[in-house]
């Protein structure tokens, strides 16, 4: 079986201090579901977020809140298909800063709209 098609498009909107939404267009493919990965980009990276997504979902804002304020990110999404995964497909972006940065550790929640 070749490799799934990725999504069409990842986008990441209304960025603020400690949240973002990111949108993403289906695979031309037929998928299972997607695998949405959030890294934090410190030495060595960190995983924030690794979520199924399912078709339903896909096309819908995907809220992503609990992130540190003023730091690095990467997010990629890729199509699973019969348990093989294509290549992600990936975006980078900075969180805000926030007046009231601490040492809190912040609960990373997933919503959709």
């Amino acid at each position: 079986m070749a490799l799934p098609r990725t999504p069409a498009n990842l986008t990441v909107g209304s960025i603020n201090s400690t949240r973002a939404i990111l949108n993403a267009e289906p695979s031309p493919d037929e998928a299972e579901f997607y695998q949405l990965i959030i890294l934090r980009n410190t030495q060595p990276p960190t995983v924030v977020a690794n979520e199924t997504i399912s078709n339903e979902n896909i096309s819908n804002p995907i809220h992503v809140v609990g992130l540190q304020p003023n730091s690095p990110y990467s997010a990629g999404i890729s199509t699973v298909i019969k348990g093989v995964e294509s290549p992600p497909l990936s975006t980078n972006f900075t969180t805000g800063w926030s007046q009231f940065q601490t040492e809190y550790q912040f609960k990373l929640i997933i919503s959709y709209s």
